[in-house]
C-alpha cells in the first residue's frame, strides 16, 4: 500500500483538516 492510498484510507475515519495535517 502506498502513501496515497493511505491517505485515502485516513480520509474515510478522520476528518478533512486532520487528512491535511497526516498528508501534506
Amino acid at each position: 500500500m502506498n502513501l496515497l492510498q493511505n491517505c485515502s484510507l485516513l480520509s474515510l475515519s478522520l476528518s478533512l483538516s486532520l487528512k491535511k495535517e497526516l498528508c501534506y
